[in-house]
């Protein structure tokens, strides 16, 4: 019974892990500080995992952790040489092996909030790793992937084995694949002909923005410092939303202690956004 018990704690542990620590060789610039949305993209995917998981950690080279963006962040150095993401995530295995770990790797600038979310939502525990199927070749996406605590000695006898390819890995595992929800969310980016492709499509995207009216109540609007405002978001659900407003903004409160009302009706966090909504956020009291 204790075992059993012990065994359901540990697939309920859910850890962070940005991939920080690749040599960028072909960008010629170290790909963990490039900044595509006002901070470094470690910080970025930092943000977004904590949104999720209950511990972040930055996998990175010892002679990465005072680089800004990587300073003050939780760490886990690579102990292991020149074996690429596998090392980082074997890393972070031997650190927490009680853990599953939803990895992330800082070249994927187009991974957002709604990528986890749903990575999450679709997660098999039974399986040994949950990751997306490539919209190209239909094989597994293994840098935005969660794997699970059972998967770590499986990892290693590959490694014995001289496989070092997270994807040739999957391969050959038991792997719940989940398709993407929006194509070429899981791009990587390599050089600098593709970053200023990113830069472009991203400036693009500001297109896409819809226009919606927000409503603040309680100590929510006391954190705010207003009741109301009028915004743009490219923003897919309510609680895609909510994670942006927390990121700019510092909200406090999580998403399972409020409500929300879409158009005056109490609604789904998964509830998709349009043009033209009203979004009222609803705390509970506040106070003594």
């Amino acid at each position: 019974m204790q075992k059993k018990e012990k065994r359901n704690k540990i697939k309920e542990t859910l850890y962070g892990l940005v991939l920080a620590g690749g040599r960028s060789s072909r960008m010629k610039r170290d790909k963990s500080l490039i900044n595509y949305y006002g901070k470094s993209q470690t910080e970025h995917c930092f943000d977004l995992l904590s949104r999720c998981c209950q511990r972040v950690f930055v996998s990175n080279r010892e002679n990465q952790s005072d680089l800004p963006g990587h300073k003050g962040l939780p760490q886990i150095q690579d102990t292991y040489d020149k074996i690429g993401p596998l090392g980082g995530i074997l890393s972070a295995m031997a650190k927490y092996p009680d853990a599953a770990w939803l990895v992330l790797a800082c070249d994927l600038p187009f991974v957002d909030q709604q990528a986890l979310n749903a990575l999450i939502k679709h997660r098999d525990k039974k399986k040994f790793v949950t990751a997306y199927k490539s919209t190209k070749d239909g094989l597994p996406e293994p840098l935005c992937a969660i794997y699970e605590a059972d998967s770590g000695s499986l990892l290693l006898k590959f490694l014995k084995e001289g496989t070092t390819c997270p994807r040739k890995i999957l391969m050959n595992l038991d792997v719940c694949l989940i398709k993407q929800g929006k194509e070429g969310s899981l791009e990587n980016i390599n050089n600098e002909e593709e970053y200023q492709s990113v830069c472009a499509a991203i400036k693009t995207k500001d297109f896409r923005k819809k226009e919606i009216q927000l409503s603040y109540f309680a100590c929510i609007r006391e954190s705010r410092g207003l009741s109301e405002e009028s915004l743009q978001t490219d923003a897919v659900t309510a609680g895609d939303l909510y994670a942006q407003l927390q990121d700019r903004y510092g909200f406090d409160l999580t998403q399972a202690s409020l409500k929300v009302a879409i158009n005056d009706k109490f609604s789904s966090w998964q509830t998709e956004l349009k043009t033209g909504d009203r979004i009222t956020f609803i705390p509970p009291v506040c106070g003594g």
